[in-house]
């Protein structure tokens, strides 16, 4: 994960399935190995959104796996983070599936902006920002510039679009030239129908992906450039 201004890995993630609109997520946690997976157990509660030390907490009431800082952030980070205190990159990974039943699935994991506030929580663990899943339209997950992500409410843009008949590129091609025409900033979606094609729309340098289908024997991965 990216470090914090004080050198710390401050963890979000999120997980939401689109048959009943359940979501469970964290933010700003620490001291966990896999903050996803303490998203996903929190899916099955009536909480949708845990923080900081409540959100350790919860990982700690539901058997998660825990970890010290020493088994978080390596030497190799620590340069970094020293080396580029000007520099503000981020570490996303998105993820959206569709099953044979028609069930859509979105899942985002960061640790957020190198250099950022302690305590600053970006997209990426609230719905409708950084991503959604919803049946009756499609599944989506963002990465980018969180800012200008939740400003837009860019997933819930993307779900609107398909709700109203566009095709997963249009969805993410018109929610990426909104962000930037309307408050600037680079992102990236990725974005599947009900159909089950893939949309792809970014306005940074390159956007890597990688997709399945049931009919595939591996998955093909690319890294899409801005022409």
């Amino acid at each position: 994960s990216m470090l914090n201004a004080d050198g710390e890995a401050e963890m979000d993630a999120a997980i939401m399935e689109g048959q009943h609109l359940g979501a469970g997520a964290v933010a700003a946690i620490q001291g966990v190995r896999h903050p996803i997976s303490v998203a996903r157990r929190l899916l099955e509660t009536d909480t949708v959104l845990l923080s900081g030390e409540g959100a350790y907490r919860f990982a700690v009431e539901t058997s998660g796996e825990l970890c010290g800082p020493e088994q978080m952030i390596h030497e190799e980070q620590i340069q970094e983070w020293r080396a580029h205190r000007a520099k503000r990159g981020s570490d996303t990974v998105g993820c959206v599936a569709l099953d044979s039943h028609g069930n859509f699935a979105a899942g985002t994991s960061t640790g957020g902006l190198m250099h950022k506030p302690k305590g600053r929580i970006g997209d990426s663990p609230l719905i409708g920002l950084g991503l959604y899943a919803d049946n009756a339209a499609g599944g989506c997950a963002l990465t980018g510039d969180g800012e200008s992500i939740m400003r837009m409410a860019l997933a819930h843009r993307i779900n609107d679009s398909q709700l109203h008949g566009a095709d997963a590129d249009q969805a993410a091609d018109e929610a990426i030239a909104v962000m930037a025409r309307r408050v600037g900033g680079e992102a990236g979606c990725i974005v599947l129908d009900r159909q089950g094609r893939i949309g792809l729309a970014h306005n940074a340098e390159n956007l890597a992906h990688a997709y399945r289908t049931n009919q595939m024997k591996s998955a093909i991965a690319s890294v899409k450039k801005t022409s």
